[in-house]
């Protein structure tokens, strides 16, 4: 069980879950957003996804957006790692 904080000044332990729960967990609250209608896991475990976690696919009145995205179940996410992994998946975006 994931322990979470019990206020503002302490962490949630979600980096507990592990890489593929961490994921699923993302993947289901990218899910939850209004207008979202189906997510999909991207790749497996160990397969190079250059950033890409999981699709999701939303309806904007009569449009329909695909969007990505990308989970990591660390501790701690340095600002300049959030910069590396969006660089990391702008550079193959033709490949997704």
């Amino acid at each position: 069980m994931v322990r979470l904080s019990s206020g503002p000044n302490e962490d949630h332990e979600f980096h507990t879950m592990g890489p593929e729960g961490f994921e699923l967990f993302a993947q289901a609250l990218h899910g939850a957003q209004e207008g979202v209608f189906s997510t999909n896991t991207y790749g497996k475990a160990g397969y190079k996804q250059y950033g890409a976690d999981h699709i999701a696919f939303r309806r904007r009145g009569s449009d329909l957006e695909v969007e990505v995205g990308q989970s990591k179940a660390y501790r701690e996410f340095e600002k300049e790692g959030i910069g590396k992994a969006v660089d990391a998946f702008m550079r193959h975006w033709e490949d997704h």
